[in-house]
C-alpha cells in the first residue's frame, strides 16, 4: 500500500515539475522552511518526498540532518551529513553543517573524554579547513574554524577567521560569540 501511494505521489509530482531534481530541490527547500517554522514533523515528510523523487540530491542529506540537529541528535545528523557528502564530495554547506555535528558531539565530551573532545575538535577543523578550500569565500566555514580555534585557546587563528567571516559577512556572529572571543583571546 505504501509502494502505491509513494508511486502515486511520484507521478501526481512528476506531471507538474517533470524534472526530478527541480520537483526534489523544491520540497526540500518546503523542508528547510517547515523547519524554521518549527514543524518538524511536516518538514520530515517533506524531505522524505524529495528523496522519493531524486535520492542522489544532497540537499536532502542536509534537510535530514537540521531535522537531528534540531531534536539535539548530533549523532544521527552527522550520520545524515556524511551520507550527502558520499552523493556529494565536495558540497561546502553539507561539509560546514557535518562540522556543526561534530562540534556538538566534540561538546558534550568534553568533561566526559577530553581526549575524544580534542578528535571531534581537530576532525570538525580538518573539515571546515578542506570547505574552506573548495570555497575561500564561505563565511559560515570561517565562523566555525573561529569558534575551533577559541576552544582550542589558538587566539590569533581564532581572531583571523572570526575577521574573515565577518568580512565574507557570516550571519552567525553573535554579541554572545564577540564577547567570548574577546573575553578569551584578548587582543
Amino acid at each position: 500500500e505504501q509502494l502505491a501511494s509513494d508511486s502515486a505521489f511520484v507521478a501526481q509530482t512528476l506531471a507538474v515539475e517533470p524534472d526530478r531534481r527541480k520537483a526534489s530541490e523544491g520540497l526540500t527547500q518546503l523542508g528547510f522552511q517547515l523547519l524554521r517554522e518549527g514543524n518538524l514533523v511536516h518538514a520530515m515528510y517533506r524531505f522524505n518526498q524529495a528523496w522519493l523523487l531524486d535520492p542522489s540530491e544532497p540537499e536532502i542529506f542536509r534537510g535530514y540532518g537540521a531535522f537531528f540537529m534540531a531534536l539535539d541528535r548530533s549523532t544521527d545528523a552527522g550520520q545524515e551529513y556524511a551520507y550527502g557528502l558520499m552523493v556529494d564530495s565536495v558540497n561546502v554547506p553539507l561539509m560546514v553543517d557535518f562540522s556543526a555535528a561534530i562540534l556538538a558531539e566534540q561538546h558534550q565530551m568534553e568533561t566526559k573524554d577530553p581526549e575524544k573532545a580534542d578528535l571531534m575538535l581537530s576532525a570538525a577543523i580538518r573539515l571546515l579547513e578542506r570547505a574552506m578550500r573548495f570555497d575561500p569565500k564561505s563565511a559560515e566555514a570561517a565562523f566555525k574554524l573561529s569558534v575551533c580555534h577559541v576552544v582550542k585557546k589558538e587566539c590569533a587563528e581564532a581572531w583571523r577567521y572570526h575577521d574573515l567571516a565577518v568580512s565574507l559577512g557570516s550571519t552567525s556572529i553573535t554579541p554572545k560569540f564577540e564577547a567570548q572571543l574577546k573575553a578569551e583571546c584578548p587582543k
